[in-house]
């Protein structure tokens, strides 16, 4: 009896431990677009820039330089400077109204609805608070909005849903997590607003901002190449410039946003 016991351990041998199954690996996907969610870009901002500018219907077309300050959210000033660094005109939003300045000829005009006709131009998709992100380089990244995630040899392509039957399509750069694409379309594919990234550039803090950036809005055959030449972050309370009120000695009047923000007749 005892030889058969002996046998049988050494035939059938010790149990087994079960082998522990391997823990999941966490998905690239997801890990990109967690870093891009967590991204955080400062409130009070200073850049410098040269663009390019071009748009039939708004009889825009040129280059020079300029300067942005902006205090997110909304807040914008915009100062588009001569050849010797004074400024030629100045575009100022407190988040809602516009104003723009015209200092050699001493002219001021306002629209305190621009922001409402540019939410109706993009069918809902960005106001003033939302082209001011855009210049420094900051998407939304919804998650409950988050339709789809694919990679590709571009970079991380997300889907969104938008509202009044809009999508906006994402691509982030893996590596940094910065946006290279934002394009707002209809679900027919009409394009309404994009932007495109090169390179994000680290400020002195580490903050990763664009070191160039092109915006075009097709119903308005707008195309924006901006390159930036820097970017600081400003302590404490930034400079007052984004009041819609005129200076002193301005002669005033009302900005036709009606007729700048409406897409040209075919």
């Amino acid at each position: 009896m005892l030889r058969f016991t002996l046998l049988a351990l050494a035939l059938g041998g010790c149990p087994r431990t079960p082998t522990p199954e391997p823990l999941g690996q966490p998905d690239p996907a997801q890990e990109v677009l967690a870093r891009a969610q967590a991204r955080t870009v400062p409130d009070a901002l200073r850049a410098r820039f040269g663009f390019k500018i071009d748009s039939e219907p708004l009889g825009l077309s040129g280059s020079t330089g300029g300067a942005l300050i902006v205090d997110r959210p909304g807040r914008g000033h915009l100062a588009v400077l001569g050849p010797f660094g004074g400024p030629l005109a100045q575009v100022q939003t407190d988040g809602t109204g516009l104003a723009v300045l015209m200092p050699r000829q001493r002219q001021h005009a306002t629209a305190l609805d621009a922001g409402e006709r540019l939410l109706a131009l993009t069918e809902g998709i960005a106001g003033l608070p939302e082209v001011v992100d855009l210049f420094v380089g900051k998407v939304p990244l919804d998650a409950e909005r988050i339709t789809a995630t694919e990679p590709t040899a571009e970079g991380l392509e997300i889907t969104m849903a938008g509202p009044q039957d809009t999508v906006v399509q994402l691509v982030l750069e893996p590596a940094s997590a910065t946006p290279r694409l934002v394009d707002v379309m209809r679900t027919d594919g009409t394009s309404l607003l994009s932007a495109t990234y090169g390179p994000f550039q680290p400020m002195e803090d580490g903050t990763a901002m664009p070191g160039e950036a092109s915006f075009h809005v097709p119903s308005l055959q707008l195309q924006l190449d901006v390159r930036f030449k820097s970017w600081t972050v400003l302590e404490g309370d930034p400079p007052d410039v984004f009041s819609l009120a005129p200076p002193d000695g301005f002669s005033t009047g009302t900005l036709n946003v009606a007729g700048l923000l409406s897409p040209p007749s075919p």
